[in-house]
């Protein structure tokens, strides 16, 4: 399994947070993904798998979202306080399998 050391997000309370499990952009990488998941503090966000056509959605919040035919981005709009914390992607393709980590930190920056 490739592993990413955890990465942060540093934005203000308003912006958009984005998370990618993989850049790839490419239609085979959709055809050969066997399952999606992303976390939450170790808490299940969602859950996608083509396969059995599984898809459950558990966000925290309304502002959260994936899109099916992109599941390995995670987007949180208009983010707040509430949304910090450590996020986490699982993915199994064909290829193999990815996890990465990254931290929200939601402040004043300059």
């Amino acid at each position: 399994m490739l592993s990413d050391i955890a990465d942060s997000q540093r934005l203000t309370r308003g912006e958009t947070a984005i998370f990618e499990c993989s850049k790839s952009t490419e239609p085979s990488h959709t055809v050969d993904l066997i399952q999606v998941a992303w976390f939450k503090n170790k808490n299940l966000l969602y859950f996608h798998c083509p396969i059995t056509k599984m898809t459950t959605p558990r966000f925290t919040s309304k502002r959260m979202r994936v899109d099916v035919a992109m599941p390995a981005k995670l987007q949180i709009s208009d983010v707040k306080k509430s949304d910090e914390g450590n996020y986490t992607c699982d993915m199994r393709t064909k290829a193999g399998s990815i996890s990465k980590n990254w931290t929200l930190i939601i402040g004043a920056f300059a």
